[in-house]
């Protein structure tokens, strides 16, 4: 929706080719100003020391320690006992709360620790491994430029681990940049991320997701999570339309600005911490969530070093959590409009490209592989196609600006689908979809938008008929946008619930739409 003027003019043109265990803390503390800064990615030179402390023994199985006597002297720190040779250093940091994390065989805790590169040394390519319980870890480092001094990282360890955890970190080559001790204090709190029955892309049946796309209508695009506390907004929202619109699912936006993310676009604890509670105010109102990723840019670093963090350290948490249905990676990344954006147009050969086929397999196979995972394709799925990726499931926004047949909508839907799965009935979904109740000159029009409604929704019940394996739908949006500056006028009202709370006749139209659905295809979680 974030290039919705473009996309009323031009979209249907395309369509061819186209809970926790834990009660949350009630308050999160203020962030360090000095810590929230990222470095200039102009500024960054990738070049990979060599170094000479070259070991002939295999990274995968070797695990060094701090006590392994060598003749090298040692470093402590409040945290940290280190060789003095280090060509990094590293150091314990320790959070506010603790997040924890159910697995099936215990407890894990997430820990933060800092690396910091005074001798400028690229880290690329390269590895921390540690030992836990006895068992070899072995875990990615993004990588860090030669000039950038600080970066946060994280590692999981069991919960009930306290005192030295040696490890070492070495690069593709062998160099050891990093041999050591992190001393791990106990937490002073912390939050349980519980193991739930997560749903399986097999267990979602055709029109089972009543959804809609949802942000803060207090603070938007961006802003989501500024406050330190939304729980009594959230709280309201999913009762609100829940009620009124029979939703039960929604797609999210984690766009974490730079004070919500640490030096190498690593989320805060803090951050994580309001996720959770987002999470289990979801749960407790039977909603499942579709989290989308980046709502906007990813960063840009080679190799995927801050891209990475970021999404790690999303979606580790939640692993093991049946109140996410399914991640996104990035919103509409495929409209001719980004061919004038930094990293370049989908299928062009350019950093985009890289970007999803470096972090999409990640995602889906080594970060979320339980859960349901896919590409918020938008207008031009076609060009998902020419770089070699089909995501689990195939997204479609489809932003029609006319009130036409819905014989109509339906072929378009319809040929989206064809054009993603090559003409295979597979997973698709209508990820975004709708209209605004105002025209462009900001006169409220309510009659056109339920117009337009009435034109769209037959179309989903078209498709299920056919036979077409459209998991739902996810309508833009449930709420007007809040009075802001930055909002064109023709998006600020494709919201179905007005800000006084009324429905619109929209709104209603979708309401009993979804009531029929929920009969015939009830969601196990309804």
């Amino acid at each position: 929706m974030k290039k919705i003027l473009a996309v009323l003019t031009v979209a249907f043109l395309m369509m061819g080719l186209a809970a926790c265990a834990s009660k949350p803390p009630n308050s999160i503390g203020k962030t360090s100003a000095s810590e929230s800064g990222t470095t200039s990615d102009e500024s960054r030179t990738a070049t990979e020391d060599t170094g000479s402390d070259e070991s002939s023994e295999d990274t995968d199985e070797v695990i060094l320690t701090g006590s392994s006597g060598t003749s090298e002297t040692t470093v402590a720190t409040a945290s940290t006992t280190e060789k003095s040779n280090n060509k990094i250093s590293l150091s314990y940091e320790k959070q506010a709360t603790d997040i924890l994390r159910q697995d099936n065989d215990l407890t894990r805790r997430l820990v933060y620790f800092k690396i910091t590169n005074n001798n400028k040394v690229a880290v690329k390519d390269s590895y921390l491994y540690y030992k836990e319980n006895g068992k070899a870890v072995k875990r990615e480092i993004g990588l860090i430029y030669m000039n950038t001094k600080v970066v946060y990282e994280t590692l999981w360890i069991d919960a009930s681990f306290k005192g030295n955890l040696d490890g070492t970190i070495k690069n593709s080559a062998g160099t050891v940049l990093w041999e050591g001790t992190l001393s791990i204090q106990p937490p002073s709190s912390s939050y349980t991320v519980p193991k739930s029955s997560i749903t399986a892309l097999s267990d979602i049946k055709p029109m089972m997701l009543r959804g809609a796309n949802y942000f803060n209508r207090y603070k938007c695009w961006g802003n989501d999570w500024s406050q330190s506390d939304f729980t009594k907004e959230w709280t309201a929202d999913f009762k609100d339309f829940t009620e009124k619109l029979n939703v039960n699912t929604i797609r999210a936006f984690t766009i974490f600005k730079e004070p919500l993310r640490l030096q190498g676009y690593t989320p805060r604890s803090e951050t994580l911490l309001k996720l959770c509670n987002f999470v289990e105010i979801a749960g407790k109102n039977k909603v499942k969530l579709l989290m989308c990723l980046y709502g906007g840019d990813p960063a840009i670093s080679e190799n995927m070093g801050d891209n990475l963090r970021f999404i790690r350290g999303i979606v580790e948490p939640f692993q093991n959590d049946g109140r996410i249905l399914m991640w996104d990676l990035i919103n509409e990344p495929d409209p001719d409009i980004q061919a004038n954006y930094p990293w370049g147009d989908l299928g062009s050969g350019g950093y985009l490209d890289t970007f999803i086929k470096t972090m999409y397999p990640k995602l889906q196979n080594e970060l979320a592989p339980k859960h349901v995972t896919c590409i918020g394709t938008g207008f031009k799925i076609e060009k998902l196609n020419k770089i070699g990726i089909t995501s689990q499931v195939g997204s479609f926004h489809g932003y029609i600006p006319s009130d036409l047949p819905s014989s109509r909508v339906a072929n378009s839907w319809r040929t989206a689908a064809d054009t993603f799965w090559n003409g295979k009935k597979g997973a698709f979904m209508l990820q975004e979809w709708g209209y605004p109740s105002e025209d462009k000159n900001g006169v409220e029009d309510e009659a056109y938008q339920l117009k337009v409604y009435e034109g769209y929704l037959p179309a989903f019940r078209t498709l299920y008929e056919e036979g077409y394996n459209i998991l739902g739908s996810y309508q833009w949006c449930i709420y007007d946008y809040p009075p802001v500056t930055n909002i064109v006028v023709i998006e600020r009202k494709n919201g179905l619930i007005k800000e006084d709370g009324t429905v619109k006749p929209a709104g209603k139209y979708l309401a009993e739409f979804y009531k029929e659905f929920a009969k015939k295809v009830p969601a196990p979680w309804d």
